[in-house]
């Protein structure tokens, strides 16, 4: 006899599943979210907050996922950053790394900001690329009760595969993706958070 085990609910967060076929649960409450808010209807969903260990190699692996998040700023877990460079790219263990080429993609590169406070993550639009050095701002610097326009989370217990290594070898579209970008620097990151004002 079959067992049937229903499959866990997640609420009223939308389930967007990328080409690698990694699956995100987010969620844009009316009004934003503060950390605190962010964390309680993810525990609600059976879902939690992404590191920026595990969300940053998906992002950078899976296009689809990516243009879905454009231009969203989310919280993530733990708490401070540190970081010998203030633009780095990630290893395939989605730690920071050095970046040691001339030339890396936007679409691999992470903006940081050195903190003690909550993380969060902007991940910057197209139309303002051009102005930023990276696709990524990993930011250490703000308080919690900042309310941001997406809440992102994955499942307590995974139920996806995960992404490969986020080498320039798996993207190998980025650069022609790009060819249009002027690559340029960025001295105020907050040109493009999307803070929502309490």
């Amino acid at each position: 006899m079959d067992i049937h085990v229903p499959k866990p609910k997640y609420g009223d967060f939308k389930a967007v599943t990328g080409q690698t076929g990694v699956t995100i649960y987010m969620m844009k409450p009316e009004g934003g979210a503060d950390l605190q808010l962010s964390t309680e209807l993810l525990s609600r969903a059976n879902l939690r907050l992404y590191t920026y260990q595990e969300i940053l190699p998906i992002l950078m692996k899976d296009k689809s996922l990516l243009d879905e998040l454009k231009g969203e700023t989310f919280y993530l877990a733990g708490t401070g950053l540190r970081s010998a460079e203030d633009i780095c790219t990630v290893d395939d263990k989605g730690e920071l790394a050095e970046i040691r080429k001339v030339y890396i993609p936007h679409n691999l590169r992470v903006q940081t900001w050195a903190g003690e406070k909550p993380l969060f993550l902007d991940v910057v639009p197209d139309e303002l690329l051009a102005a930023f050095a990276a696709r990524f701002n990993l930011n250490a610097q703000e308080e919690p009760f900042l309310k941001y326009s997406v809440v992102l989370g994955t499942p307590l217990i995974s139920e996806t595969v995960k992404p490969g290594p986020a080498t320039e070898s798996l993207l190998s579209d980025v650069e022609e993706q790009e060819e249009h970008l002027v690559e340029g620097d960025i001295s105020n990151h907050n040109l493009m958070r999307r803070v929502i004002d309490v």
